[in-house]
């Protein structure tokens, strides 16, 4: 049944026929019925990690905020750690949002070594 509804439109696509049926009409046994039961289970896991269970090198920069550069500072903060996030707008004044390098740049930290546990 499944193949029969979902698997259709192109040329490579099983033609549709009766499936199997595990279900029959009681009141006549020569009725024909189309479907299927079946039954299964699921289960879910939610696990919750708290902060304080994480080495202490895991986040260390946890109050991590943005900054609006104007175009008129731009070489005085982005010499001394900031990078650039996205152009804006304050007071009808371009310029930058910013933050420190370590709390916006993934690569900072990061490694182009593949872990040994990735396939």
């Amino acid at each position: 049944m499944k193949t029969n509804s979902e698997d259709l439109g192109s040329i490579f696509s099983p033609q549709p026929n009766q499936g199997r049926e595990n279900i029959h009409c009681v009141s006549g046994s020569t009725e024909e019925v189309i479907g299927y039961v079946g039954a299964g289970s699921t289960s879910q896991y939610r696990a919750f990690i708290e902060n304080s269970s994480l080495p202490a090198t895991w986040n260390p920069h946890t109050q991590c905020s943005t900054i609006f550069v104007p175009d008129s500072k731009i070489v005085n903060y982005f010499s001394s750690g900031f990078i650039p996030l996205y152009t804006d707008f304050v007071d009808n004044q371009k310029g930058y949002d910013a933050a420190f390098e370590s709390c916006a740049d993934c690569t900072y930290k990061g490694s182009p070594v593949k872990p040994s546990f990735w396939p």
